[in-house]
């Protein structure tokens, strides 16, 4: 017996709103064990900053009394920006006994060997000992550019670092890159920039620090991924 055409629409959409609960389902826990695999005793708690941060030596005295033990500091952007409070950034965060990781911001208009070439001669001004993180967010995207060209570019720059410090990358992204990122770099590590979603190498939240003036962005560490390259000696 043949199914009318109506009763074949209402059983698409039946199956459409089926498959779309078990995937929310499937984030909804795969956010619950990552965030309990992060979020455990032995997880550290760091920041991100660069010159838009203003930071003052009160406030490196109260983040360091606030248990932040990491930070990652942008050191360049493009083919040519580099950020001008990188290195005493760096000093301070040193000073202050923090880890330190260094990242670039991406610009999908720009080929990947000169973000490359700007990003190691940037770093090289910081003392640095942990991996290094591509910030790879929609700021830094074109509309004239195509998503295959932009991922394109982040694999090259990607493949780069990893040829150069002997390790791969960290990719700073939303969880909607993510998941796009996967295909062409399946074993990258993440940190994801959305307070929602438990899981990454780097899972970022949200926390008052107590510095109104001050916009961080707040991130547990599961495992304090070191550097190999001796190439951190920038002080």
């Amino acid at each position: 017996m043949k199914l009318q055409p109506e009763t074949k629409q209402k059983q698409m959409k039946i199956f459409k709103k089926i498959m779309a609960g078990l995937f929310a389902l499937f984030l909804i826990t795969v956010a619950w064990i990552g965030y309990h695999m992060l979020f455990s005793s032995k997880s550290h708690v760091g920041i991100d900053v660069s010159h838009h941060n203003k930071l003052s030596a009160r406030n490196w005295n109260k983040l360091e009394g606030q248990g932040i033990s990491f930070v990652y500091i942008k050191v360049s952007e493009g083919d040519n920006y580099r950020d001008p409070k990188a290195k005493s950034n760096s000093i301070a965060a040193s000073d202050h006994k923090m880890l330190i990781g260094t990242y670039h911001f991406f610009r999908d208009n720009v080929n990947s060997e000169k973000q490359y070439r700007n990003y190691l001669s940037a770093r090289a001004r910081c003392s640095w000992s942990l991996l290094p993180v591509i910030d790879y967010e929609r700021d830094g995207f074109h509309t004239n550019v195509s998503e295959r060209s932009r991922q394109e570019t982040l694999k090259n720059l990607y493949l780069k670092l990893e040829k150069h410090d002997g390790q791969a990358p960290i990719i700073y992204c939303s969880i909607i890159e993510y998941f796009k990122l996967l295909r062409i770099l399946p074993k990258a590590k993440f940190w994801l920039g959305d307070p929602n979603f438990g899981f990454g190498t780097i899972q970022q939240k949200k926390k008052n620090l107590g510095m109104a003036e001050l916009d961080f962005d707040y991130a547990n560490l599961a495992d304090i991924m070191f550097a190999s390259s001796n190439e951190n000696q920038g002080r």
